[in-house]
């Protein structure tokens, strides 16, 4: 992927991470629909999240295809924290596709807010300094 295209992929993220943002100020007091459309909000995210890292990953020549996989080879090159917070947010993102349970949506909202909004900021932050390197 050439850097023009991790370019616009990195303003999407940017911009989805906006919503994100916006979207976790309200809180966990709001109705549930609120936070439904939070978890809509992460899916975004992390889907960018992980075509960016594929995309990189590609630029640097790892040839990679799977999320688990571009986790993986993510956290060997230092472009992601913890390899296990990130399957651990793998794994949120297959659950909160089918997230219906009142109970369920709260702690997937919660996980978001508190451990893998920051660990996107993070990647968003990575890639903008990994940009300004090259």
């Amino acid at each position: 992927m050439n850097k023009k295209r991790i370019l616009e992929l990195l303003e999407d993220f940017r911009c989805s991470l906006l919503g994100l943002e916006e979207a976790l100020k309200g809180g966990p007091e709001k109705q549930i629909l609120f936070m439904d459309g939070t978890l809509r909000r992460y899916l975004i995210s992390f889907d960018l999240a992980w075509k960016l890292l594929k995309g990189i990953l590609r630029s640097r020549g790892t040839d990679v295809e799977g999320l688990k996989e571009v986790i993986h080879e993510s956290a060997s090159l230092h472009l992601i924290g913890e390899e296990v917070i990130w399957m651990e947010m793998l794994n949120d993102r297959n659950r909160v596709l089918y997230a219906c349970e009142d109970k369920e949506i709260r702690v997937s909202y919660n996980r978001i807010k508190n451990q893998y909004y920051p660990n996107l900021v993070k990647l968003k932050n990575k890639i903008k300094e990994l940009l300004v390197e090259e």
